[in-house]
């Protein structure tokens, strides 16, 4: 899995560079990364997610060879080793504008998981895949997006409340996805979703409610929504029982190159 990770990483750059000095070199580290992705890792997600970055270091290069590359994620089974690797060839497809690719690879993420239907746990699963779905779709189609967003919060009915641990934890990693994949286009009900997290400690999985806040204050920044970001930052250190000593926002902005590092 190594080498072939390598391969890809490392040959496109390379042809991307030599394409504009020697273009029959660059065809052939092309041709050596077309080789390595026949070639697919039994039970590799991270061989496939080497294959969608990849395809984006080649498409400004050599826009053929990068769909080619995109093309082995067409009719994959979706399970729990590729579906975050075709979520990203389809978001990858939708930056592109190629739509129609991207709702291809789409359609198998949203037919209901085994179990749905029948086990809370498994409704839970499917409504943060439903979540995960929505913002690709958001960047094409908002309106569909936010009826996707709308039926992760009815999937999630049959849990709330639940107290059995496996159901519970669904629930709380579906909440958590939910949040983070609405920010960028459903802020209100990215908010929803984090206000129904119940854990309040912190979990290094960062489905805790205090850390879903706090990265959705993170893309309000981003956004340019600096009100919006105090607020939820803020109610992030309430939910941990800290007290901001944020009073306004200054007229320059945050001060945002701090590194983690140098967070105490």
């Amino acid at each position: 899995t190594e080498i072939y990770t390598l391969s890809l990483h490392d040959a496109l750059p390379i042809s991307a560079h030599w394409r504009w000095l020697d273009a029959k070199r660059a065809r052939a580290h092309v041709e050596a990364v077309r080789s390595a992705a026949v070639l697919r890792p039994a039970g590799s997600a991270r061989w496939l997610h080497a294959v969608v970055d990849a395809a984006a270091a080649l498409a400004p290069a050599d826009a053929d060879a990068a769909h080619w590359l995109l093309d082995r994620f067409d009719g994959m089974v979706v399970d729990e080793v590729t579906r975050q690797p075709i979520l990203a060839a389809a978001a990858l497809w939708a930056e592109w504008g190629s739509v129609a690719r991207s709702e291809f690879l789409l359609g198998p993420l949203l037919e209901p998981l085994p179990g749905c239907g029948l086990e809370a746990a498994a409704e839970a699963r499917f409504a943060g895949q439903i979540a995960q779905v929505a913002a690709i779709v958001a960047g094409f189609d908002p309106v569909v997006a936010r009826r996707l967003s709308e039926e992760t919060f009815r999937r999630l009915q049959v849990c709330m409340g639940a107290t059995d641990p496996l159901i519970a934890a669904a629930r709380e990693e579906a909440l958590a996805t939910m949040a983070v994949s609405f920010a960028g286009f459903a802020p209100e009900a990215a908010l929803s979703a984090a206000r129904l997290l119940s854990g309040r400690r912190w979990d290094r999985r960062g489905h805790d409610r205090a850390s879903v806040l706090a990265q959705l204050g993170m893309a309000a920044l981003d956004a340019g929504r600096e009100l919006d970001a105090k607020t939820l930052l803020e109610e992030s250190l309430f939910v941990i029982g800290a007290v901001s000593t944020v009073d306004s926002v200054p007229e320059s902005g945050w001060d945002r190159t701090l590194d983690r590092e140098s967070v105490v």
